[in-house]
């Protein structure tokens, strides 16, 4: 797996105390993916939500 490029680069939001990117990748096949990483950040820890999806799915979802 490698990384090819942000989609969106990583932002924190204060009201809300997430963190979040996405990155566009591509395997060894060739074939590219989209990986949206979240981090939900607590006071008595966090939680990691990785989202893994094709690149045409992900900008059809990201324009509603």
């Amino acid at each position: 797996m490698q990384n090819l490029s942000w989609v969106n680069k990583p932002y924190y939001d204060e009201i809300t105390h997430n963190l979040e990117w996405t990155i566009r990748g591509e395997d060894e096949t060739g074939g590219t993916f989209v990986n949206h990483n979240t981090r939900f950040l607590g006071r008595k820890g966090m939680m990691v939500v990785t989202l893994v999806g094709d690149p045409a799915t992900y900008w059809k979802s990201s324009q509603i």
